[in-house]
């Protein structure tokens, strides 16, 4: 289709965690800290189909490799490879009002000293309204899953998250 484009990427990073050995027990350095490489891939369209549609849908797989074998309470760390997504739908209804979509699912660590982690998944919905040519009223609504079910020991838990939005901005300048 006119202005729609399909892609596929490929993303390589490297983290690297600033160590506290200060600590008086259990001390992070670089022989046990959550240092690590990432390969991602992500596949999906974009499109920019006219004034009334526009976005994104990105779906791909993560590959996380950790320097460490161990963090500094002994746990293993685990080389985590699954699905991600990132996917942002915008619908402009009139050319001051916007309603956009967004779904995500990622890795997320939780601390550089340990090997705990979780699965973010989410979905959002969000509006916003431009009156008066200067103000922009929003509201939103998300829901979170975070899934801590692969932490080692009592930390296993899975966490729902609601969060809902208002606010207003105001425009100083016309740009």
């Amino acid at each position: 289709f006119p202005k729609t484009w399909g892609f596929l990427r490929y993303h390589y990073g490297d983290r690297d965690y600033v160590t506290h050995p200060f600590l008086a027990v259990n001390p992070v350095n670089g022989d046990n800290d959550s240092d690590y490489t990432y390969s991602r891939v992500n596949m999906g369209l974009t499109w920019d189909v006219g004034a009334k549609l526009e976005g994104e849908v990105n779906f791909g797989y993560q590959w996380k490799n950790y320097e460490n074998s161990r963090d500094r309470f002994g746990n293993g760390y685990d080389e985590k490879d699954t699905w991600i997504a990132e996917t942002m739908v915008n619908y402009v209804m009139d050319p001051t009002t916007t309603v956009t979509l967004n779904i995500v699912r990622a890795v997320r660590d939780r601390r550089s000293g340990t090997s705990e982690y979780y699965i973010d998944t989410g979905i959002g919905l969000n509006g916003q309204k431009i009156f008066f040519s200067k103000f922009i009223a929003m509201a939103g609504a998300s829901y979170n899953n975070n899934d801590y079910e692969e932490s080692p020991g009592p930390q296993d838990r899975e966490d729902d998250n609601y969060r809902f939005n208002v606010g207003l901005d105001y425009c100083i300048q016309d740009w």
